[in-house]
């Protein structure tokens, strides 16, 4: 038997055993930041009908000159990554404020959890809509807040 030819196979079997692992491990290294996401997109109407947010109250404090509104999350929604909250008022354009996890000074709420956001605004607004992306989840008339 030839020593020689037989050390060069197991040179190059050992050679492209280390090159398949080291891809394994650089291919590991670059997609596992990345986040997959291979569920399909929830389309407005879907998301409408889960609804994943819910208006528990909405006021105005004319004394204070905010808003006030508590929502609260369901369980097993889709991730959400910003709410857009619109105010619509009489005397001026609609204000829009947006909230994200990015963000410092608001945060996105959990799933199951109940928040209170508070938007300061210097005009009586009648009503707050809910967004999500591009879809309008809902939307409420604001009342005076009770003392």
């Amino acid at each position: 038997m030839n020593k020689k030819a037989l050390s060069g196979t197991v040179t190059t079997v050992a050679v492209m055993a280390c090159a398949i692992v080291l891809g394994v491990i650089v291919a590991s290294l670059i997609t596992s930041p990345i986040k997959l996401n291979l569920a399909p997109e929830l389309s407005c109407t879907q998301m409408q009908l889960q609804s994943p947010l819910t208006i528990n109250s909405a006021c105005y404090d004319a004394d204070n000159h905010e808003v006030e509104i508590s929502l609260a999350r369901a369980f097993n929604t889709p991730d959400i990554q910003e709410i857009s909250f619109t105010l619509d008022s009489i005397t001026s354009s609609a204000k829009i404020w947006r909230c994200a996890d990015s963000c410092g000074t608001c945060s996105i709420l959990n799933e199951g959890e109940t928040r209170t956001y508070y938007f300061d605004t210097q005009y009586l607004s009648e009503r707050i809509s809910l967004t999500v992306g591009d879809c309008t989840l809902i939307s409420r008339e604001l009342s005076p807040c009770q003392p």
